[in-house]
């Protein structure tokens, strides 16, 4: 008899071995692909928040025009083509690093989701233009391809809420907001004032005072 609680002890602690084992093993993965994404991570946001960047995104949405132009990207206006380089190629290495499960989904989509689309819909007619300039002037069996993982990250998107894709993911990660500004402002917005003065219209007495 005791020598079958003996087995039976050495059995349960044979798979807890087994199960600290395994946990180890997941949280020294998870701490590996976490220290490994923070440097692609902090590279995507700086380029994102750079000067550099943010004037590229006003130029585009500036001087773009929604018209394909035969020829695909180099054949844009000169006020914007390197801008729809730099920011097509951009988000096109994001959805790299999010396709190949580089980075977590959930901080680029939390964090660039909303512009991306704004930017994707600029940029598509002319993305599929290139396309089809590819298709044509590339060598036989050569990839027409191009801002495909952009597309990629465009279709996540998409999947996740659409434009509300970033709302979403903050919500799910518990984002706060402050219930009031901390610093309100001295002046009334408008909406505010409107809402401030329609209840004076519905008191008693209000029409014949402003009659007077």
């Amino acid at each position: 008899m005791s020598s079958q609680i003996v087995a039976v002890i050495s059995l349960l602690i044979a798979l807890a071995a087994v199960c600290v084992a395994a946990w180890q093993v997941r949280t020294s993965a998870r701490l590996t692909v976490n220290s490994n994404s923070l440097p692609a991570i902090t590279r995507v946001l700086e380029e994102w928040r750079s000067d550099i960047f943010r004037s590229h995104v006003a130029n585009l949405k500036k001087h773009s025009s929604d018209a394909p132009t035969v020829g695909g990207f180099d054949a844009l206006s000169d006020e914007w083509r390197d801008s729809a380089y730099t920011v097509g190629y951009f988000f096109d290495y994001v959805g790299t690093l999010m396709l190949f499960r580089l980075v977590d989904e959930a901080i680029i989509i939390g964090q660039l989701s909303s512009q991306a689309v704004v930017l994707w819909r600029i940029l598509e007619n002319h993305i599929l233009s290139e396309r089809d300039h590819r298709e044509v002037t590339n060598p036989p069996g050569a990839s027409s391809g191009f801002l495909k993982f952009y597309e990629h990250m465009i279709v996540e998107i998409m999947d996740r809420g659409r434009e509300n894709a970033a709302a979403k993911v903050q919500r799910a990660k518990g984002i706060r907001q402050l219930p009031n500004p901390l610093n309100p402002p001295t002046v009334p917005s408008a909406r505010l004032a409107t809402s401030l003065r329609w209840p004076s219209l519905l008191q008693p007495g209000s029409q014949s005072q402003s009659a007077t």
